[in-house]
């Protein structure tokens, strides 16, 4: 292991609020108590800078930096093609701006891989870490971000099995680190949340919550479509966090047709006091993306409710920590939801083993493998 003097910047693709930022805060926030402050840059100002304000580790933003968007999609368009290779031209102004000087740069995500290329250029000595978040892509722009990587990654950090074999980057150190969570933060007192001091919702109802961006492809129309399956349940709630107001039009005319057993929350800082309310998670997404919400959910003994998917299957034991179903099949979804609710006792043996495999897989104990990979 290296010592306290080595310099590391933590470099995040966004400023928004989201899962890979909240888990970024979670390494910076250990490794900061490890080794002392550090230098966290983001691409953007954004509402994300609100949480990271409680570390010590210096935090910069940028102006003009791009990452290169396209990993977590199936297809580029033209528009963002040609925003993708517009943004390329600050890259070296960003190096020479805000990444020189460090030992180990730390990118949060494979959309800064040309960073890691710039640095790679410049400072052939500095280490490199990139975290895979998404799987890249199969056509033409996911061999180039893989070139890029293949050319400038030391070690890359894959958040389940399924974004490593997707990597098929045979010579680059890698291996698989779920996202975690320190398991102190997620203790919340009950009763906290918005939808339970929502008096339409209340605190008695079953409550089937989804905690995720509100898109089509993370399966919002499923959810909806199970809350009308039971609408004439009145004690069933289907709360929605993550709303924006900046949501697509198809977004907008699904939650104008919800019923009234529909309750629609912002997206929210404190996490765990919201999920830590719900009586079951539901995770309907249609592609596959690691999901932090049910780690933190497993973690605060909230059993989930997915897809069969990959990445997403990871994270859910069936019949032990909650239900997988085939994909796209919302009877199966709404049936399993239904049981949940029938069953408190059922509920609350999937709960207290999410908990357990929470405690395997997912929590604090993670960050040691991470710590190897920037100090290697």
């Amino acid at each position: 292991m290296t010592d306290a003097s080595r310099k590391v910047l933590f470099f995040q693709h966004s400023g928004n609020n989201g899962g890979a930022p909240r888990s970024l805060y979670q390494i910076v926030d250990a490794y900061e108590r490890e080794f002392g402050p550090q230098t966290v840059l983001f691409v953007r100002k954004g509402p994300v800078l609100n949480t990271y304000s409680a570390i010590k580790s210096r935090i910069l933003a940028g102006k003009r930096l791009t990452p290169f968007h396209g990993s977590e999609v199936s297809g580029m368009s033209l528009k963002l093609a040609l925003r993708n290779l517009m943004g390329l031209a600050a890259v070296p102004g960003g190096y020479f701006k805000y990444l020189r000087g460090y030992d180990v740069v730390y990118l949060n995500s494979s959309a800064l891989c040309f960073y890691g290329m710039m640095v790679r250029l410049f400072s052939p000595g500095t280490r490199i870490v990139c975290h895979i978040r998404e799987p890249l892509l199969d056509g033409a722009w996911g061999a180039v971000i893989r070139s890029v990587l293949r050319r400038s990654a030391d070690h890359c950090i894959a958040i389940s099995r399924n974004e490593l074999s997707n990597l098929r980057l045979p010579d680059i150190s890698s291996e698989v680190v779920y996202n975690y969570v320190h398991s102190t933060d997620y203790a919340p007192e009950r009763g906290r949340s918005l939808h339970r001091k929502d008096v339409k919702v209340g605190p008695d109802k079953f409550v089937a919550g989804y905690f995720a961006r509100l898109d089509v492809k993370n399966g919002l129309g499923d959810f909806l479509e199970i809350a009308r399956r039971h609408e004439h349940d009145p004690q069933m709630a289907f709360c929605i966090y993550g709303h924006t107001g900046d949501e697509t039009p198809d977004v907008k005319a699904l939650l104008a047709a919800a019923g009234p057993n529909v309750h629609v929350y912002p997206m929210v800082l404190d996490v765990p006091s919201n999920l830590a309310d719900l009586d079951v998670l539901v995770v309907p997404f249609k592609k596959p993306h690691f999901s932090r919400s049910v780690v933190e959910a497993a973690m605060l003994a909230v059993p989930s409710v997915i897809y069969d998917i990959v990445s997403v299957n990871e994270t859910v034991k069936d019949d032990e920590t909650g239900y997988v179903v085939p994909l796209n099949d919302v009877a199966a979804l709404s049936a399993r939801i239904a049981q949940l609710k029938s069953d408190p006792e059922r509920r609350a043996q999937l709960a207290a083993a999410a908990r357990e495999f929470a405690m395997e897989s997912f929590s604090e104990r993670n960050y040691a493998r991470i710590r190897e990979a920037i100090n290697a």
